[in-house]
């Protein structure tokens, strides 16, 4: 979000809480002449009038009204935005590749991810359903984490039977 279009979400937000370009003016330290032609040049790029300056206090159009709510949703969606790419930078988030067949997922993928993500609550998990032969295809070309099928003879892959279902963790 741009210095002007988080101005004018304050601009707006103000009015409609203090009905008053002065009182907006004093609380946001700017100058009443600067927040109204802030508004007005919105108001001709839009088209459309922001704020209700007929009426005292001053009130908000709906056009107003919808601009500050997708001005407030584009501010959310940037601190998201900015949380994310952190996140990622300071590598919290992970990606889990698992591969397993149709008849496998079905029965265990529920059970299992309720439990994974509330133990790895940073991991994001890919779920892909491939058949055996696709599957050991993907495991030797490093392109998946976890196999959720039977047993993969490859030196290569540390093997672990869970019950009925084995898991396969693929050290590249």
């Amino acid at each position: 979000m741009n210095e002007t279009d988080n101005n004018l979400r304050q601009f707006l937000l103000l009015i409609h809480k203090t009905g008053s370009i002065s009182q907006t003016a004093e609380q946001c330290h700017f100058s009443q002449s600067y927040i109204s032609k802030v508004i007005k040049n919105f108001e001709v790029e839009f088209g459309t009038p922001l704020i209700n300056r007929n009426k005292h206090p001053l009130t908000l159009t709906f056009a107003g009204y919808e601009c500050l709510e997708n001005l407030k949703r584009q501010q959310e969606l940037q601190v998201n935005l900015r949380q994310q790419m952190r996140l990622l930078s300071e590598e919290h988030l992970h990606l889990l590749t698992i591969c397993c067949d149709p008849s496998v997922g079905h029965g265990w993928y529920s059970q299992i991810l309720k439990q994974f993500y509330l133990l790895h609550p940073h991991v994001t998990v890919k779920a892909i359903q491939l058949n055996y032969k696709d599957a050991v295809q993907l495991a030797q070309s490093n392109s998946v984490d976890v196999v959720l099928d039977t047993e993969v003879h490859n030196e290569r892959f540390a093997y672990q039977s869970l019950g009925i279902v084995p898991i396969y963790f693929f050290d590249s």
